[in-house]
């Protein structure tokens, strides 16, 4: 390698743009995500799991926009849409419109992807559920 060339394991986030990103080696699968929701609650879900560093691809459901990121809408084939990532994330503020879109994604068989930044401290004695995003520098 050249002066100034980096590899794939040494790039840095800066360097990474939109949708489709290169993902250090970290012995995880990599994996596509949804995150349902582009609101307050989308933008602080994007920055956890760009920190996780795991997802290949993330992508927006919802009909605001968010530049250099793939925005899908619901009625553009809602069940195609969902079964072509591996995980799916619910990312809104009302606790009702929350479990609704969950209890969807359950009863479709869709996988729950569980957001959790590096920054967070967990108990080693706390369950953390499916479908749920630990912010920043949380304590559980």
């Amino acid at each position: 390698m050249g002066d100034g060339e980096m590899k794939n394991d040494e790039m840095k986030d800066s360097e990474i743009k939109g949708s489709e990103r290169k993902v250090r080696n970290t012995g995880e699968p990599v994996k596509r995500l949804l995150i349902w929701g582009a609101g307050d609650q989308g933008i602080v879900t994007l920055d956890c799991a760009l920190a996780m560093n795991r997802y290949s691809r993330i992508d927006f459901m919802e009909h605001r926009a968010i530049p250099e990121y793939l925005i899908r809408r619901e009625d553009d084939g809602l069940d195609q849409i969902l079964k072509s990532y591996d995980e799916v994330i619910v990312a809104t503020g009302s606790n009702e419109l929350r479990e609704k879109k969950i209890s969807m994604l359950v009863s479709l068989g869709i996988p729950l992807a569980v957001i959790i930044h590096p920054t967070a401290v967990i108990s080693p004695l706390s369950r953390i559920a499916k479908g749920c995003t630990i912010h920043p520098y949380a304590v559980i």
